[in-house]
């Protein structure tokens, strides 16, 4: 009778274990293996050039000496992605503000982008549909994707943040998904890695299904 117990006893043990400690500890392990060498994405937030405007889109432009919109994407979202992000210009000729403009994500996950802009796509630098590394917005120039041409009724450029506010506005942005991020720690172990320094990483949207990928499209991209 006593071996019997305890056979049980040892055998509950090794099951709590592999359940209270070893499966976390892998997961936590993954999440960290994701992120290695990733800094948070509040090291991307510093003032943006004085020439680089910021939108809602989660995009930024320069104004071109031709007087076009060189647009790119905002850092911090493709510090969410990581390293291994793809970009795509989805439009040629026409587009009109709130259209379907860039397409960015990783594998077969991605978020959609709005123009923010009525115009024309005149070039779309074909180099960057590829894998890469954020960078501050607009750095000597490097990181547009496509440059538009705008309508002369297109008066939005007015209301696009710049400095203070730009900078105000991608730190409520942080917190934001930083909260959304934090909602789904019920229900997986992506809050570990925010637990452990309150920051977000860059790279966490590798640990996200592709339905929780649709869910931060309809709350930051579709408005």
């Amino acid at each position: 009778m006593l071996t019997i117990v305890f056979v049980a006893t040892i055998v509950t043990l090794i099951v709590a274990h592999h359940f209270l400690i070893a499966r976390p500890g892998e997961r936590r392990a993954a999440i960290e293996m994701a992120t290695s060498g990733l800094g948070p994405l509040s090291a991307l937030m510093r003032p943006l050039p004085d020439d680089v405007s910021l939108q809602p889109t989660f995009t930024w432009a320069r104004v071109d000496p031709r007087g076009q919109f060189q647009i790119g994407v905002h850092p911090m979202l493709l510090g969410l992605i990581g390293e291994h992000y793809h970009l795509d210009v989805l439009r040629k000729g026409r587009v009109t503000e709130g259209e379907p403009l860039i397409r960015v994500g990783m594998k077969d996950r991605h978020f959609t982008l709005r123009s923010p802009v009525t115009g024309t796509v005149q070039r779309i630098r074909q180099r960057f549909r590829r894998v890469g590394t954020p960078e501050p917005p607009g750095a000597a120039g490097r990181q547009w994707l496509c440059r538009v041409e705008p309508d002369e009724s297109s008066g939005k450029a007015a209301e696009w943040l710049t400095g203070e506010r730009a900078l105000e506005w991608t730190r409520r942005q942080y917190a934001a998904i930083r909260e959304h991020l934090l909602r789904l720690a019920d229900e997986r172990q992506v809050g570990l890695a925010l637990a452990d320094g309150g920051e977000v990483p860059r790279g966490i949207l590798g640990q996200l299904d592709s339905d929780e990928w649709r869910t931060i499209q309809a709350a930051f991209f579709d408005d």
